[in-house]
């Protein structure tokens, strides 16, 4: 048995309500994996059009500053319209000791905790802790897309430190997404702010 296999065998299988095709392509867990540091990519560098490019047609998006449900390519060029404005020095964090995985083969679903750092209109930094919830499937080309994005902003975090919250706190914040590999080791990006403020 491959160690992907040996994966699959430990990860917590999971319906989707309606909304795949089922002649959809089978998804992997690093194909979810891989379109979730996309989105967080695209949402960092504040450009609209390449979030929204993420997100299948028919997607359901609940935004972390919105408290409503939208469904249409329209209401989410509302959304992020709304969430990037003010917004400069994006930076996304992937908490990766939160991530939980479920899948059933023709989706994945990520759930864990998220940060968005970002720099406000009057140059000050502004942290946005968040929980998470994706779902991925492959649309009729092949290509992967988030079928589901749940979001809900959160005070604090629990008091117990992780890796990431002692990284943050070390760096005044000012470092680039961090991304979950396949084994427990992080990677930050090469475009680290080597000089913080």
């Amino acid at each position: 048995m491959s160690n992907n296999e040996n994966e699959l065998n430990h990860i917590k299988g999971f319906n989707v309500a309606g909304k795949t095709n089922l002649d959809n392509e089978v998804i992997t867990i690093q194909e979810a994996q891989e379109a979730l540091f996309r989105w967080c990519d695209a949402a960092a560098s504040g450009i609209k059009e390449s979030v929204l490019d993420c997100y299948a047609n028919n997607a359901r998006l609940k935004g972390t500053v919105w408290d409503h449900i939208v469904n249409s390519p329209e209401k989410r060029d509302e959304y992020f319209t709304h969430f990037l404005s003010g917004k400069h020095n994006i930076r996304v964090l992937l908490d990766e000791e939160s991530q939980e995985i479920e899948c059933n083969g023709k989706a994945v679903r990520l759930k864990g905790r998220y940060t968005f750092c970002f720099d406000d209109d009057e140059g000050q930094p502004q942290q946005v802790p968040a929980h998470y919830k994706f779902s991925f499937s492959k649309d009729k080309n092949g290509d992967v897309k988030i079928l589901g994005h749940f979001s809900s902003a959160v005070d604090n975090f629990p008091a117990e430190k992780t890796l990431l919250e002692q990284m943050i706190e070390e760096t005044n914040g000012c470092f680039g997404t961090l991304k979950k590999l396949s084994n427990p080791n992080v990677q930050i990006d090469t475009d680290i702010d080597q000089n913080p403020v």
